[in-house]
């Protein structure tokens, strides 16, 4: 909520024509968003902790049987081949601003194989 209406009021200051809509549209997320957390908040006295104990105990091989039968996809080859694991060595998934994804190594090499997230497009570019 608090980003929507710092946003409607950046966009009001830089855009004085859109403060309207802008304002409008944040008076609308907020809108929904309290009634979301009205809706919501009474349900933290009626949880289900006790019960998702029982997931957790999965972590610890209580559940094991249902394992049963399953295939294992990698066979009996590791699940992350060694050649796969060195060859991913230092690259590390960044966040541009815009919040485009990308890759870098720290070295700066091979920048011909770094790739960017285009934002909202679901494709790489």
């Amino acid at each position: 909520m608090a980003a929507a209406v710092a946003y409607a009021d950046t966009l009001g200051r830089e855009h004085p024509e859109q403060r309207a809509e802008a304002y409008e549209l944040a008076e609308l997320l907020c809108r929904q968003a309290r009634r979301r957390a009205e809706t919501l908040f009474p349900e933290l006295w009626h949880d289900d902790d006790d019960e998702n104990r029982a997931a957790a105990q999965v972590l610890d091989g209580r559940y094991r049987w249902l394992e049963n039968g399953i295939a294992d996809p990698a066979g009996d080859r590791p699940m992350i081949p060694d050649e796969v694991k060195e060859s991913a060595a230092g690259w590390r998934l960044i966040r541009f601003v815009g919040g485009a994804l990308g890759v870098a190594h720290p070295s700066g090499r091979d920048r011909s194989h770094s790739v960017s997230w285009a934002a909202g497009t679901g494709r790489l570019r």
